[in-house]
Formats: structure tokens, C-alpha cells, sequence
């Protein structure tokens, strides 16, 4: 799950033209992680 947050932290930061990665932006993967693990888990 770090690696996960790790890379879409990256990635949104890249979107956002950021050249640091804020606390915001892990906080950001971090939460959409979060969500699409309860998502899942609704489903199944």
C-alpha cells in the first residue's frame, strides 16, 4: 500500500506541475487508496 501511495503521489504531483511533493498530495493518494479499499470491499 506504500508503494501505491508512494507512485500516486508522484503522479498527482506531476499533474499538478508541483516539482515537490507536498503533504497535501500524499495525504490526496493516500485518502483515494483508503476509498477504493472500502469501495471494494462493498462490492464483495
Amino acid at each position: 500500500m506504500i508503494n501505491k501511495i508512494c507512485t500516486h503521489s508522484l503522479n498527482y504531483a506531476v499533474l499538478k506541475n508541483e516539482k515537490i511533493v507536498t503533504k497535501d498530495i500524499v495525504n490526496q493518494a493516500a485518502n483515494t487508496e483508503i476509498l477504493e479499499i472500502i469501495l471494494k470491499k462493498q462490492e464483495g
